[in-house]
């Protein structure tokens, strides 16, 4: 069973910056990865949300609760996929997104 840790680095959507850089990691040698997260609110309902640094590891929900299991899940997926190939997943040193106004920056950890 995967458990999913997730701690909200604005969660009054104050303005400031939308993003923060940095990688993710195998918190030490625990088996859990952190990645920040942007969440999206969507004008029709529910989130989008992206994996800041890891180009296509997009996922969406109908609550931010749903959005971040949904992400994490994605992310998780496409670490087992990279590890089965042998290779990396891959990581940008800058944002492969850009935040929309009023979204929510999650710092998301990944046991798996």
């Amino acid at each position: 069973m995967t458990t999913i840790d997730v701690h909200e680095k604005n969660p009054s959507r104050s303005a400031g910056p939308a993003l923060v850089a940095v990688n993710w990691q195998d918190v030490q040698g625990s088996g859990a990865y952190e990645f920040d997260a942007v969440a999206c609110p969507e004008d029709e309902g529910g989130f989008s949300i992206f994996a800041v640094h890891y180009p296509g590891i997009v996922s969406q929900g109908e609550t931010l609760d749903e959005a971040r299991t949904n992400v994490s899940e994605a992310f998780l997926a496409m670490l087992e996929a990279a590890q089965a190939r042998g290779v990396k997943l891959e990581y940008s040193t800058t944002p492969w997104m850009d935040a929309t106004p009023g979204a929510i920056r999650l710092r998301v950890t990944v046991h798996g």
